[in-house]
């Protein structure tokens, strides 16, 4: 047997998506250019085909062929490495250095494009032009996907009705980009919603689809279950669809923006209405996604040291915290009965009460807190001088301030008697006089609100000698909490809190929360020390890194009488579909209009969202 000594080259080839690997510089051609440069080379050539493989979104680790060709240079094998464009390594930093520095390591030749040059690893010079050519490279392709979307996003906004990648099932795509009916296959549509309505399983309509119809599915021989369920649940056959521009963003894939498209529709409302009541009945119970809340995951059970779980209640909508272990012990008794016997936590925490409960506890502890004060202090006054002289004119600018705001809110309130006698005089006509009063009472309320706030501000000043804004702008960011999405009121109480254990008091008929925070903030202190500078300095005394709270069992509420759901169901329609207004702004109104939540309580965003959820459809506009 005559033995090889030819030197080695590994040929990479890769695409990015499917359609490319037939394209411009798609696999055929990268292969004809290595397989080229390999012979110039009088070398061995190797195939490593990654197929389409997108590099920005796998790690090295999740590209078997790039690591196969990686390991045979690390081993001694391949001495050399060709691909088409540097960015086929490669296009983020991470994956580029580690592929880079295991070539250097075994004096790999790169060649690149139709060039019989290599790259040498070892010389400065072609380490920086590599460097500079991959980030070119990176930046390029990058700059076109951007154009790409942008461009799509444009031409869906202008009112196209296509999103790209394979046409649905369906529809037709029409040589100005938009989805045109295919009457036969919306008939066998139409026909697999009814079979569905009708009680069919998916196993019947495969079989009908592979059996009585020519149809075929785009991408396979024949029709899967997966496939048909989708199909079932798509909005897009009721015309309607989104679609969403999505980034990766440091590090994570988040939503830039949404567009709601209407297209051609397939399937009445009705039909697909019907359709989804069906679905919704066959989904097993397990996979209903409970809501997120701020403290899950932060909640123990005292007596059993599990995290809580949440449940829902399908009859009255209610969310509670509860202690598994009973569930547990079902499972596996010999673990947990003894422990799910003496478990304290016998009730439930309902999720509304709790987290409002917790997060006004939290907010006020916080505020109290010296060291939270004191880290504070530092962050804000970093880097500046603070002047006592400064403090001391700005103190008597609020004052100043606040009288010159009561002085005019006393002229208003003088004007709101004269328009008063005015309109008894008949100098006013009653609309226009309560008009003018309107007015009146509107910049009087401004005043008013402008007076509490400079107050506060004079009162935080004068009680903390030289923490001045400081101060004020803590508690302004802790009462914006309120204000934050979800995912923020998780990551501020996660900030400070360990976890929190409850347990239930017989006595009081009250939960109980035992609070541990990551640092002693409970009961602090701090001490002023002796001026070194301008600006005094304080040390913080320790506290305690525990607390407690209790909060009273809810007890049961009236139902809300049918009338007054209907009435309170309405008001919501009317206020979110015909006048258009947000969530915030429809509490508000309804606050105003005296119409409470059904348990008696004041709305707010968070209430309104999810009684909406649980209570309202509201219908897409054209439909």
């Amino acid at each position: 047997m005559i033995k090889n000594d030819k030197i080695k080259i590994g040929i990479l080839l890769r695409v990015s998506s499917k359609p490319q690997e037939n394209d411009g510089n798609g696999l055929d051609i990268q292969k004809e250019y290595g397989l080229k440069i390999a012979k110039e080379l009088n070398m061995d050539p190797v195939i490593f085909n990654e197929g389409a493989q997108s590099s920005f979104n796998a790690e090295v680790n999740e590209r078997v062929k790039l690591v196969e060709l990686l390991d045979a240079i690390d081993r001694g094998e391949i001495q050399n490495l060709y691909c088409f464009n540097l960015d086929r390594l490669g296009r983020t930093t991470k994956s580029w250095w580690s592929i880079f520095t295991l070539l250097e390591k075994n004096g790999t030749q790169l060649f690149i494009g139709n060039s019989t040059n290599a790259y040498d690893l070892d010389s400065s010079q072609d380490k920086f032009i590599l460097t500079l050519l991959n980030a070119v490279a990176t930046y390029d392709n990058e700059l076109r996907s951007m154009r790409s979307k942008l461009g799509k996003r444009n031409a869906l906004k202008r009112g196209q009705t296509y999103v790209g990648g394979t046409p649905p099932f369906g529809y037709d795509v029409t040589k100005d980009k938009n989805l045109k009916k295919n009457k036969e296959q919306a008939e066998a549509l139409n026909v697999i919603f009814n079979m569905y309505a009708q009680g069919k399983s998916t196993q019947d309509i495969k079989s009908y689809l592979d059996f009585s119809t020519t149809h075929k599915p785009a991408r396979a021989s024949a029709w899967n279950i997966g496939s048909i369920s989708k199909m079932l649940g798509n909005e897009l056959y009721n015309g309607r669809q989104i679609w969403e521009w999505k980034e990766n963003i440091k590090g994570k894939r988040k939503i830039v923006e949404t567009i709601k498209i209407k297209t051609p529709k397939i399937i009445d409302n009705k039909l697909f209405k019907d359709v989804q009541k069906v679905i919704a009945l066959n989904t097993p119970s397990n996979t209903v996604n409970l809501p997120t809340t701020i403290f899950d995951g932060l909640l123990l059970c005292n007596s059993c040291g599990v995290k809580l779980t949440l449940s829902n209640n399908g009859k009255s909508g209610n969310s509670h915290y509860r202690c598994p272990s009973s569930n547990y012990a079902w499972k596996n008794p010999e673990k947990w009965k003894e422990r799910s016997e003496k478990c304290t936590l016998k009730k439930s925490c309902l999720v509304e009460s709790t987290e409002e409960h917790l997060l006004t506890h939290l907010k006020n502890l916080l505020k109290n807190s010296s060291t939270i004060k004191h880290d504070f202090r530092l962050e804000q006054l970093k880097g500046k001088i603070a002047d006592v002289e400064q403090i001391r004119k700005e103190q008597n600018n609020l004052v100043v301030s606040v009288n010159k705001m009561k002085r005019e809110v006393l002229n208003l309130q003088e004007n709101l008697v004269e328009i008063d006698v005015k309109i008894l005089v008949k100098d006013f006509t009653q609309i226009h006089g309560n008009k003018m009063k309107e007015k009146i009472k509107e910049r009087i309320d401004i005043n008013t609100s402008k007076i509490e706030d400079l107050n506060k501000k004079i009162e935080v000043t004068n009680q903390s000698g030289k923490w001045i804004d400081w101060l004020n702008n803590l508690y302004l960011s802790i009462d914006k909490i309120d204000d934050n999405t979800l995912e923020e009121k998780r990551i501020f109480a996660s900030t400070h809190l360990k976890h929190i254990k409850v347990e239930y008091d017989k006595k009081t008929l009250s939960h109980k929360f035992n609070y541990e925070f990551v640092y002693p903030i409970i009961d602090d202190d701090y001490v002023k020390l002796p001026k070194s500078g301008k600006f005094p300095e304080y040390k913080v005394i320790s506290g305690k890194a525990k607390t407690t709270s209790s909060n009273p069992l809810v007890k049961k509420r009236k139902r809300i009488p049918k009338i007054k759901k209907e009435e309170l169901v309405k008001a919501i329609v009317k206020l979110r579909s015909e006048e258009k207004l947000s969530i915030r702004d429809t509490a508000t109104k309804l606050n105003s209009y005296k119409m409470k939540t059904p348990s008696g309580l004041e709305w707010t965003k968070n209430r309104l969202t999810g009684y909406i959820q649980n209570n309202i459809k509201f219908e897409s506009s054209g439909n």
